[in-house]
């Protein structure tokens, strides 16, 4: 099978005189037929075999299934360690065997170490036979700069001093590549492969623009470091194979109007989950916390200032600081749960905020998130400045606040018109 300019084909090689000795003196793992069989005389037709090329009359013996590399008219051969009997062998592949699988697994990996030996020696400007043969025959050859050890070392540096879920999706998308590719070097990955991860997360229900934010952008991150290593020579995501997922809606879009607020705040539930759901989600709004951080609720944090009470600390996320006033019916809801908010799994909390959603009238499909930009949209709304929003959120600085927010609600740019309106109505 043809595998690229240098890499021609694997195919099944007879083999004679002295080696065959040696041969024999090789169990072959799991043939299970008798001497008497093997010592059977047949007829073999010697597909591909380029040595021969005749039809030859032998007995059935134990053969070789080499690796056949051709550059500029010459040719080599390198034994993958696979064998089989010349019945077994399709042309391409193992057949007919217990172990067949096992076999081509094993022709397979010869196949991407010889792949990763040609791109490292392109790389380097001298691609010879003799340099294919001897790298992958090196003890450390191939791995010298091998893919997984380098994404680990880049994956050390760019969580360092971020925060600690920047090197858990790194490290997610690391465990989901190694369980599903065998990429020896940055050169071995094609945009086939990130299509093929695409399609593979697609398979598993994640949405497209987790696809993008929790594995894509870290894999193309990885990538562009490979480049400027000089271990690839292009980013594969370049290409536009998976392209970041356009914004269709802003958080504006993402959020509960005020009176979508009060009549989910209002809701008369009796206690258990739903009650409970609804309480948090209020509770988020009032201080726009993300989910994982207010799961992580300090009320040991909360401070005195001025005789208000301020909760101050960092996002998981990001380990930026953010800083929020409690408002008083924040404060209503940390004393009814005597300062210690319940915990529930954000799964089952977006599944039962559904429904209390339902039972106030609200179509839309909220999760927890959405209090998060409903709180920091009301907040601007009545005029709070985006630096302070930004401190509220616990954005790294306010261009942030202001790229998330770039859209404001019809109600806000409405009232700001009319402020104009009156302007040039007083000087008439």
């Amino acid at each position: 099978m043809y595998m690229g300019r240098v890499i021609e084909s694997v195919f099944l090689a007879f083999v004679y005189g002295r080696k065959l000795k040696k041969e024999k003196k090789v169990a072959d793992v799991g043939n299970k037929r008798s001497d008497a069989v093997l010592k059977k005389e047949q007829k073999v037709e010697s597909v591909g075999n380029k040595r021969s090329g005749a039809v030859l009359r032998m007995e059935q013996k134990v053969a070789s299934v080499e690796l056949r590399m051709t550059l500029h008219g010459r040719q080599k051969y390198l034994s993958t360690g696979v064998r089989c009997l010349p019945s077994e062998w399709n042309g391409e592949r193992v057949r007919g065997r217990a172990d067949a699988a096992e076999l081509n697994a094993v022709l397979e990996e010869v196949m991407r170490r010889a792949r990763s030996a040609e791109g490292i020696l392109r790389l380097r400007g001298g691609l010879s036979l003799e340099g294919m043969v001897s790298l992958m025959k090196s003890d450390d050859g191939v791995n010298e700069v091998g893919f997984w050890k380098f994404c680990e070392e880049r994956i050390d540096v760019r969580s360092h001093g971020r925060g600690r879920f920047t090197g858990i999706r790194y490290r997610k998308l690391l465990s989901f590549l190694r369980e599903h590719f065998s990429f020896y070097v940055a050169a071995d990955v094609r945009e086939s492969d990130v299509v093929r991860l695409d399609r593979l997360l697609e398979a598993g229900g994640v949405s497209e623009r987790t696809r993008w934010y929790n594995y894509h952008r870290y894999f193309k991150a990885l990538l562009g470091d490979a480049v400027k290593e000089g271990l690839c020579r292009r980013n594969v995501y370049d290409g536009g194979c998976v392209v970041r997922p356009k914004d269709d809606e802003s958080a504006l879009e993402r959020c509960l109007t005020v009176d979508e607020f009060e009549r989910l705040r209002s809701l008369e539930l009796p206690e258990g989950f739903l009650s409970r759901v609804r309480d948090l989600f209020v509770f988020q709004c009032y201080t726009c916390l993300s989910y994982v951080d207010l799961a992580g609720f300090d009320a040991g944090l909360v401070q005195d200032v001025d005789g208000r009470m301020v909760y101050s600390s960092r996002r998981h996320k990001t380990g930026e600081r953010f800083t929020v006033l409690l408002m008083g019916e924040a404060v209503s809801l940390l004393e009814r749960y005597s300062w210690r908010l319940p915990v529930i799994s954000n799964q089952k909390y977006n599944v039962y905020l559904k429904e209390v959603a339902r039972r106030s009238g609200i179509t839309k499909p909220i999760s927890s998130h959405w209090a998060r930009h409903t709180g920091a949209t009301i907040l601007l709304n009545a005029g709070v400045p985006m630096d302070v929003v930004a401190r509220v959120l616990g954005h790294s600085s306010s261009d942030v606040t202001r790229k998330v927010y770039a859209k404001l609600l019809d109600e806000t740019v409405a009232r700001e018109m009319m402020r104009v309106e009156d302007i040039f109505g007083k000087n008439k």
